[in-house]
């Protein structure tokens, strides 16, 4: 190694005991690598056990490790006392199903009334499958535009906490 790795390790062992690195609270399912991480910052939206059946959407402001306590813009709650978290990522399928069928409903309608221009008489079944196929498809976007991770034997939730410890020399 040359003089200049040296001094760049140097800089950078130096360096590591100053740095503080982040504290997510993590929703993780069981068996799998896949997890959703929310930062300071971040919006969380999310049920409390017990008799409170509101969801409440609140901005994280801090992630006390120590404590499992997680301090919003409304108040802190303890991470244990967290039933449900609310994710308004759509589905992989439910988006682009909803938008094909709109598609779908309002194209059959054109076309239809397209046909009429060249002789067809206009139907009411036309009109059955362009309102079928609008409806099923704004229900489709609409029902599954968000879904809800129960916390339990299949999820949990948990504050993990990245920072770097000091290696203390005697």
């Amino acid at each position: 190694m040359t003089i200049h790795h040296w001094i760049m390790f140097l800089i950078l062992s130096l360096s590591c005991s100053t740095i503080e690195a982040q504290v997510y609270l993590q929703l993780e399912k069981r068996g799998s690598f896949k997890v959703t991480r929310y930062a300071e910052g971040d919006e969380v939206c999310f049920k409390l056990k017990g008799k409170y059946q509101d969801f409440r959407t609140e901005y994280i402001e801090r992630i006390i490790p120590e404590e499992h306590i997680i301090v919003f813009t409304n108040g802190m709650v303890h991470v244990d006392n967290i039933a449900a978290i609310k994710s308004f990522k759509r589905s992989k399928w439910s988006n682009p199903l909803g938008i094909s069928l709109i598609n779908f409903g309002l194209g059959w309608g054109v076309f239809s009334l397209g046909a009429v221009f060249a002789g067809t008489p206009l139907t009411w079944t036309t009109a059955v499958v362009v309102g079928t196929a609008v409806t099923i498809g704004w229900l489709v976007r609409k029902v599954f535009r968000y879904k809800i991770y129960k916390i339990g034997t299949r999820r949990r939730l948990r504050i993990l906490d990245l920072n770097v410890i000091p290696i203390q020399t005697p």
